[in-house]
């Protein structure tokens, strides 16, 4: 089911946990009623130690494909931080405040931020005087120009960038120019999370990319057999859409 609303409302329909947004050019015009959204709304207040086995077993249950993304970003997310941080697992938490307070703030140790969703990457991971941005994706294939573009998200330089004119996304403009300075007084580590079934992958220079035969290990700091999970869950897709 669809909610068709827009501008605040919409906003805080995505905000309190109704569903998850429907976009076009850069605005929400409607929201998809889902019950999974409660977990987007709570994980600034959810420790992620507590829900980690959940999502895992919610994506066995081979969940709709929109669904996967945000549960995706989440293992993406806190997997991330336990690689650089081992044994972090229960400290990690989800920043619940702006953007640009979680770039200027020297609180946010084991926490990360996701951004809204006209920003460009899904995940920011601050860790000292280091930035690091990453984009997920989960695809069936994925052409080279499409890579570069996942690659490009994580760029501040494009943060609320319309790319199709140019310019900056309409009605972004201050948020933009409040966080870029923030952006410059720190260093950036750009990555792309890929799964895919496409066999040979690039990056762009400066950008690492994350795949299970390049990290085999990812997610062992949270539960073994990620990878595993997320492999059935393309072949399941796979043979629905051969059906």
């Amino acid at each position: 089911a669809k909610l068709f609303v827009r501008e605040q409302v919409a906003s805080d329909a995505v905000r309190y946990g109704l569903g998850f947004p429907k976009v076009t050019e850069g605005s929400i015009y409607a929201v998809e009623l889902m019950e999974d959204a409660i977990f987007e709304c709570l994980r600034c207040l959810v420790p992620f130690s507590e829900v980690a086995d959940t999502l895992v077993s919610r994506l066995l249950s081979y969940p709709k494909l929109q669904m996967v993304g945000f549960m995706l970003e989440y293992l993406v997310a806190y997997a991330f931080v336990a690689n650089l941080h081992p044994g972090s697992k229960d400290k990690i938490k989800t920043f619940a405040g702006s953007m640009v307070e979680y770039l200027e703030s020297s609180e946010v140790q084991y926490h990360v931020f996701f951004p809204d969703h006209c920003c460009g990457p899904d995940i920011l991971f601050k860790d000292r005087n280091t930035l690091y941005i990453i984009q997920v994706k989960f695809v069936d294939t994925i052409a080279k120009q499409e890579q570069a573009g996942a690659c490009n998200t994580t760029d501040p330089r494009y943060f609320y960038w319309n790319r199709k004119n140019n310019s900056v996304l309409r009605g972004r403009e201050p948020r933009r120019d409040e966080i870029l300075p923030a952006l410059e007084n720190l260093r950036h580590e750009r990555l792309v999370f890929l799964h895919t079934t496409t066999k040979k992958t690039v990056g762009v220079k400066g950008v690492k990319v994350i795949t299970q035969k390049t990290r085999p290990k990812f997610f062992d700091e949270l539960s073994q057999g990620i990878w595993g999970v997320l492999n059935r869950m393309r072949n399941e897709f796979n043979a629905k859409k051969r059906m």
